[in-house]
């Protein structure tokens, strides 16, 4: 071999020393380097977010109460049983005024107070108005009063931040 090769040769492994050198982890104290650890971003609550519903069952009877005395109707008292969760910061309202059930004929009906009355006064967790905290979820029967013929298609629910149609 000739010197110019040798000396090529020492000056690629001086530099292959010097490059491990340089990049490898600094010794201070003994102890090593190590980046400070990444903290986890929390995406803050929104303030006012729409609540969310569910139907969580559903039931028709002809009569509501006490078996005594009980309440009835020529048509059919039609439960649907609703979750409501309110994904926000701040205290939300649900009231019977919000919902509607629609039929397969697309008639809207209100929920019946003679109906919710009656469930109610036998013990039944009827919803009225209720008050939804953050994070919490709440459930309660709504009650209609509807024709026998009438078969249940959705439930409308008309808050003050949306529409929604809930379908079984």
């Amino acid at each position: 071999m000739n010197k110019l090769h040798i000396a090529g040769g020492a000056l690629v492994g001086a530099l292959i020393i010097i490059v491990i050198v340089e990049f490898s982890p600094k010794h201070t104290g003994g102890s090593t380097y190590q980046p400070a650890p990444v903290q986890a971003r929390r995406e803050p609550i929104p303030r006012r977010a729409p609540l969310t519903f569910e139907i969580m069952s559903t039931r028709s009877s002809g009569k509501l109460g006490f078996a005594r005395n009980p309440t009835t109707t020529d048509g059919q008292f039609f439960g649907v049983r609703i979750r409501a969760t309110n994904p926000g910061a701040e205290t939300r309202s649900i009231y019977l005024g919000m919902f509607r059930l629609i039929d397969d004929l697309g008639r809207e009906f209100k929920p019946s107070s003679r109906g919710i009355s009656a469930f109610i006064s036998a013990g039944g967790d009827g919803l009225i108005e209720s008050q939804v905290h953050p994070g919490i979820n709440y459930e309660g029967w709504i009650i209609f009063e509807i024709p026998k013929s009438a078969n249940f298609r959705s439930l409308a629910i008309n808050s003050e931040d949306e529409k929604t149609e809930l379908f079984p």
